[in-house]
């Protein structure tokens, strides 16, 4: 392509480029122009092991060194839980565990603490049940299920997913 030749790797067979960086350092390619030298990036953070994607100079999508992906419209959390009998996660992503805190109440701790405690939980249960959020923190929310009564009871499924900045 004519409007992107000035730097060309090509080979017969298996071709590449290799960054090198320090153990704490980045390696990265970035994209400018005469008003900002670094306005785009792609960004490998040997500190953490985390790619970044960078846009007008903010993160605008990471991947984890899990390989989780993250940025405003990826679920930072997610958990279904049964809290029938002993409490149980039924599935989870980014959860480390739950407590069970009583009938119908739950805390769920998160394996990676979320960057601030200004994230969104989306929250459902079985059999039309109130839920709501009861607490948030960086590293845990707590939920509570009522019935129609307002009394707490425990569910077989309830789920939450969380929504943020980022972690």
């Amino acid at each position: 392509d004519g409007a992107s030749d000035e730097l060309v790797i090509e080979g017969s067979g298996n071709s590449g480029m290799t960054i090198l960086s320090g153990t704490s350092g980045e390696g990265g390619i970035k994209f400018g122009d005469s008003g900002d030298n670094d306005a785009g990036r792609i960004v490998y953070d040997h500190s953490t092991d985390n790619m970044l994607f960078l846009t007008s100079g903010n993160t605008q999508f990471t991947i984890t060194d899990d390989g989780r992906g993250i940025s405003e419209f990826t679920a930072l959390a997610w958990v279904r839980v049964d809290q029938t009998g002993s409490q149980g996660i039924d599935d989870s992503q980014n959860v480390s565990s739950i407590s069970d805190d009583g009938a119908g109440k739950t805390t769920v701790n998160f394996d990676n603490n979320m960057a601030n405690a200004n994230y969104s939980i989306t929250m459902c249960s079985e059999n039309n049940s109130y839920q709501g959020t009861t607490s948030a923190s960086t590293s845990a929310f707590a939920f509570a299920i009522a019935n129609s009564s307002a009394s707490y009871e425990d569910r077989l499924r309830v789920s939450a997913v969380v929504h943020g900045t980022g972690l």
